[in-house]
């Protein structure tokens, strides 16, 4: 059974372009690179044999980050944000822990806006998230938590699903992250199998 590791310890970003490379963000001493890989395939069927039952159906192109956002990037982005986001300081490389779901969507607003682009997520003056609603700019119906205007967003799960279990060239759903029916030793990855 296939499940999703929350990306309230680890996380990384979702991208709605479609080539493959690092985009850039910051200045001078507080400049750092996210690395995207594509997604694409957007025509597959969802995963019915794992949990949640049917999962991974994307009907778009995107990219998601190749690696977890690091402790280093969200240092960087606090000197130049503001943000005054806290983590657990295990090293600069190593990915950030012990940030919440709301942290990472402050990020995440900051890598849009940083870039002048809308921001994903909304949240009012005394920084509680709100949802988005038909008033605003970016407002989609179907999804009130994301803004249709913006570039970078948090993978939801069938995002996450399907950058870990998914194979484009074989058109065909794999029953680990490795891209196997075989465990294997691979490095950390967003989704997991029990």
């Amino acid at each position: 059974m296939k499940t999703i590791l929350s990306s309230l310890i680890f996380f990384s970003c979702v991208c709605f372009s479609s080539a493959a490379h690092a985009d850039n963000f910051g200045s001078g001493a507080n400049a750092f690179d996210i690395e995207f890989v594509p997604i694409g395939d957007p025509g597959n069927l969802a995963d019915t044999s794992g949990f949640p039952d049917p999962a991974g159906s994307v009907p778009y192109d995107y990219r998601i980050g190749k690696f977890e956002i690091s402790e280093q990037m969200i240092d960087k982005a606090n000197a130049l944000g503001g943000l005054g986001l806290t983590h657990d300081n295990r090293g600069s490389d190593k990915p950030v822990t012990s940030v919440s779901w709301f942290d990472a969507a402050k990020f995440v607003n900051w890598l849009n806006t940083s870039e002048g682009h809308s921001p994903a997520y909304k949240f009012d003056g005394g920084d509680n998230f709100q949802l988005w609603s038909p008033g605003d700019a970016g407002y989609q119906p179907n999804n009130l938590f994301r803004n249709k205007l913006t570039k970078y967003v948090l993978p939801n799960v069938d995002e996450w699903y399907k950058a870990a279990y998914f194979d484009p060239v074989a058109g065909a759903w794999n029953a680990f992250p490795t891209g196997s029916a075989d465990p294997g030793t691979a490095p950390f990855s967003p989704c997991y199998r029990r």
